[in-house]
């Protein structure tokens, strides 16, 4: 095992110190995948997604997206996966572009 220990959450430090960044959550994701621990790294990219009032049109967002389906994938969830990845922004422009 890495050093995925030393990112871990500081609970409400993290929150209430940084509301706004979700930096820390994102990266702590990678380091999950890195790890291959899928179900660990998704927990962490749905943290980033389901605040999009924070991080809306920014590029961490689109990307929290790609790698919530990487990590699904990871774990062996095939439906969630694909749910993701169609919801990663440039997945529904390359449907539009390139429909099937």
């Amino acid at each position: 095992m890495g050093d995925v220990g030393a990112l871990m959450s500081t609970g409400i430090h993290e929150t209430l110190c940084r509301p706004q960044d979700p930096s820390p959550v994102y990266v702590r994701g990678e380091a999950y995948l890195a790890e291959h621990r899928g179900v660990e790294a998704a927990g962490e990219f749905q943290r980033v997604v389901d605040h999009r009032a924070i991080v809306q049109f920014a590029p961490i967002e689109a990307l929290a997206h790609l790698q919530l389906g990487r990590a699904y994938a990871m774990s062996g969830d095939k439906d969630k996966a694909k749910s993701a990845y169609q919801d990663f922004p440039f997945g529904k422009m390359q449907i539009l572009i390139f429909p099937s």
